[in-house]
């Protein structure tokens, strides 16, 4: 994610948080296509690696405190995706999921704790 220089902003390239005409058309085509009410629909940024410990905190902030819809946008970073990843493979229900099926695997084999 890159910085603006002239205004700062770290949204740069992310039309859907920064161009409200484009989010209005993603909740409205959610809510033609699959049912949903407005309030059920987030949006969320999803990070496999901020430049620095200091970009994830101000970008975190950037985020959370956009409303899009009814809700606030919530980031999520590779910590929260994999801790979220691991309890779902805890479950012993099958579920048709390449990853959760490979953790499962791991898991079984003593590769993963």
């Amino acid at each position: 994610m890159s910085t603006d220089e002239a205004d700062g902003s770290y949204l740069v390239g992310y039309d859907m948080f920064n161009k409200p005409e484009i989010s209005k058309a993603i909740i409205e085509g959610a809510e033609q296509r699959y049912g949903y009410r407005k309030s059920q629909i987030r949006f969320c940024l999803f990070v496999g690696k901020f430049k620095s410990k200091d970009d994830e905190e101000i970008i975190t902030k950037e985020l959370s405190n956009l409303k899009i819809g009814d809700n606030p946008v919530k980031v999520y970073n590779v910590r929260d995706v994999s801790k979220g990843l691991l309890k779902a493979a805890e479950s012993k229900t099958y579920i048709d999921d390449p990853v959760l099926t490979t953790l499962k695997a791991l898991r079984e084999s003593g590769y993963l704790k």
